[in-house]
């Protein structure tokens, strides 16, 4: 009989990947053991995980919903709802990933202490490229240093960095906006150029959000199925 009962993190988005990372989850806490170190952490960081890809699906669909009703150039107020949704959405975004990046290196504490250390200032330097780095010393043909691997070196991952960064500690982000009088339309453009040279502007549409999430989601998948395969290579 399972003695787990419930989702361990509430009500998820439905392209979030409860039930398999759920399963690995707790696969962990048979084999590490509730109280140990290695899985607190590894519990924090994947609660981190959740809970900001709920934020950010939330900040999707209010993004979405307004620029369907009042576009790219809209009322002050609703200019201002637009940016919250922006930036909470980025931030989360990133955080999400973050937090899974902690846990896996919390996780690795378990079986490999010298390298994964637990102690304060090495925690404070636990980062994505980081975890990474050491995965690659220690599992380096694993599935999950492969996954994580691809992520950090990715465009997108590029990207949500940057615009956190920018969000984050710089500025607004102003828009350009052109209006086609013939075709009864708008085209807005996030001129996150201005704010940080790193890469060009953006463009602003219903799809803006909605697409990096759904890039975000299928990642996600793949880290976690990574994880649960590399959890029960651990166990045989």
């Amino acid at each position: 009989m399972n003695k787990y009962h419930g989702h361990i993190w509430g009500d998820l988005p439905d392209d979030f990947p409860t039930l398999d990372l759920e399963k690995a989850y707790r696969n962990c806490i048979d084999m590490i053991g509730e109280e140990h170190p290695s899985r607190r952490l590894m519990g924090m960081g994947l609660s981190g995980a959740a809970y900001r890809f709920r934020m950010l699906s939330e900040q999707d669909h209010m993004f979405t919903t307004s620029f369907n009703n009042v576009g790219g150039g809209p009322p002050i107020d609703d200019y201002y709802q637009q940016e919250t949704s922006l930036f909470v959405f980025f931030i989360a975004g990133l955080s999400c990933l973050e937090s899974f990046f902690f846990a896996m290196h919390a996780m690795a504490s378990y079986y490999k202490p010298e390298v994964f250390g637990l102690e304060e200032n090495q925690l404070r330097n636990v980062k994505p490229k980081a975890v990474v780095k050491c995965f690659k010393k220690k599992w380096p043909g694993s599935n999950l240093t492969l996954a994580m691997n691809k992520l950090v070196e990715s465009n997108e991952f590029d990207e949500w960095q940057t615009l956190r960064n920018i969000l984050s500690h710089r500025v607004v982000i102003p828009r350009q906006i052109t209006i086609n009088v013939r075709e009864q339309s708008n085209n807005v453009i996030w001129q996150t150029g201005m704010a940080g040279p790193e890469f060009g502007d953006i463009q602003l549409n219903q799809l803006t959000t909605t697409t990096r999430r759904k890039w975000l989601a299928d990642q996600l998948m793949e880290l976690v199925k990574s994880f649960s395969l590399f959890i029960n290579n651990q166990s045989v």
